[in-house]
């Protein structure tokens, strides 16, 4: 999977391969113009495995959050998501961990320190 970058004044997100790539400062009003037409082409090209490393996002809004929700509502039955978070970044785990209880068997959060 390869999904060109899209930008913000203060975020990014891409995909190379089976990752997908969250840095800066998602404080998003408009998801419909920018994150939900990213999640419905990775759900296009996802496989059965697919990671998304936020270990480099500094904020999410609820909009971004609800935006994960409905990937995860509506991606491929039976595929599995990593969450890659920053163990240093405390509302990671804490925002994370709650998206993961959508489907704990599936959803797997994985820490690391940047």
């Amino acid at each position: 999977m390869n999904i060109s970058e899209i930008k913000t004044k203060k975020a990014s997100v891409y995909a190379k391969n089976n990752v997908v790539y969250f840095k800066g400062d998602f404080d998003l009003l408009d998801n419909q113009n920018f994150l939900d037409p990213f999640f419905k082409e990775i759900i296009k090209q996802m496989t059965d495995k697919i990671t998304f490393d936020l270990s480099e996002t500094t904020f999410m809004n609820s909009r971004v959050i609800n935006s994960f929700v409905s990937f995860f509502l509506n991606r491929k039955s039976g595929s599995k998501v990593i969450l890659k978070v920053n163990k240093l970044t405390p509302w990671q785990k804490t925002s994370v961990k709650i998206l993961a209880k959508l489907d704990p068997n599936k959803i797997i959060i994985e820490e690391e320190v940047k």
